[in-house]
């Protein structure tokens, strides 16, 4: 993570698990109007996109095969941010997405993650077609605070817990 200060120069980042714990809040509450938004605005094209985002995360799931996953997952939550309709609230939330692209791809190689995060794709997909905005942001603030949680869970399997 590299941070660019106007008249500093650059810096090199090293958050605390504390600072990681507070991006992901505010990546779920993005992410979560983002999929409030799609269930408002949404249109079949929309609904076309996520269903095939969906399919690749599942082939990926299939296989175990993180790396893809996270590939196809990158393509589901940007599908949500542009269906958003809100041009600001999607730049927004692919630059916090970014951030959190080292912490996000490492909570996949937890066992049985892919799975689950399929699961909650299918919950956020659902909730989008079928309309129900408050379901859809329901669904997409828990699929992101559980992402937090299983980085977590990641570092303290490794040692890197909350010290």
């Amino acid at each position: 993570l590299v941070e660019l200060k106007p008249r500093r120069g650059t810096q090199v980042l090293n958050p605390s698990i504390g600072r990681i714990v507070e991006m992901f809040e505010v990546m779920a509450e993005l992410e979560a109007v983002c999929a409030r938004l799609c269930a408002r605005r949404g249109d079949p094209d929309l609904f076309a996109d996520l269903r095939g985002w969906l399919a690749r995360c599942a082939a990926a799931a299939d296989t175990g095969d993180a790396s893809a996953y996270y590939t196809a997952n990158k393509g589901f939550h940007s599908a949500i941010y542009r269906g958003s309709g809100n041009l600001f609230l999607s730049q927004q939330a692919e630059l916090l997405h970014l951030r959190l692209t080292p912490f996000r791809r490492q909570q996949l190689r937890l066992p049985r993650r892919l799975r689950q995060s399929l699961a909650e794709h299918g919950r956020i997909v659902a909730a989008i077609e079928a309309g129900d905005a408050a379901a859809a942001e329901a669904a997409q603030r828990a699929h992101i605070l559980i992402q937090g949680e299983r980085f977590a869970d990641l570092l303290a399997q490794h040692g890197s817990g909350r010290e």
